[in-house]
């Protein structure tokens, strides 16, 4: 929780005052007239919290908040050309959390994904990057990477033979 939320928090409280300073200078234009943005806030969370996640009820939590204080930044600095978007990658292959919650038994849920397999680090990379650049612009509010829902159904039916979720 920390480390989510208030790390999340902390970050965008000390990085607002100079993303609101800057919007008040002049602003390059696209054609049409629309201004480019002047800052761009990207946060990191994660999908499982859309529908619960056995043993997971602090990430969940946790992530639910990150999610909802970038919505709340969007609508509140988006007026100031500050874009504020959130990348949520389903289970990404080689990090610790995906090394916890999927054993080689729940290996199967991963074939289950649309795309067959995991999300990758390079995955989240390019989200970031274009979120960025230019080309990300006009984005505003949220982008997910991948839900991989079906895994996490898979995930939660074998996690649910287990008590003590909390």
């Amino acid at each position: 929780m920390d480390i989510d939320v208030l790390g999340s928090y902390n970050t965008v409280k000390a990085t607002l005052p100079y993303l609101v300073k800057n919007s008040s200078r002049p602003r390059s234009t696209m054609p049409g007239g629309a201004s480019r943005p002047v800052g761009k806030i990207i946060f990191v969370s994660a999908t499982m919290h859309y529908n619960g996640t056995p043993l997971q009820a602090h990430v969940c939590a946790a992530k639910a908040a990150v999610d909802s204080l970038a919505h709340t930044v969007c609508i509140e600095y988006g007026p100031l050309a500050i874009t504020s978007n959130v990348i949520s990658p389903g289970p990404v292959a080689d990090t610790e959390a995906t090394s916890r919650l999927f054993t080689d038994g729940q290996q199967s849920c991963v074939k289950q994904i649309p795309s067959g397999r995991l999300g990758s680090v390079i995955d989240i990379a390019d989200a970031t990057i274009y979120l960025f650049s230019k080309a990300g612009d006009y984005v505003n509010g949220e982008i997910r990477v991948g839900r991989s829902l079906v895994a996490a159904i898979c995930l939660v039916s074998k996690l649910s033979k287990r008590r003590n979720f909390c």
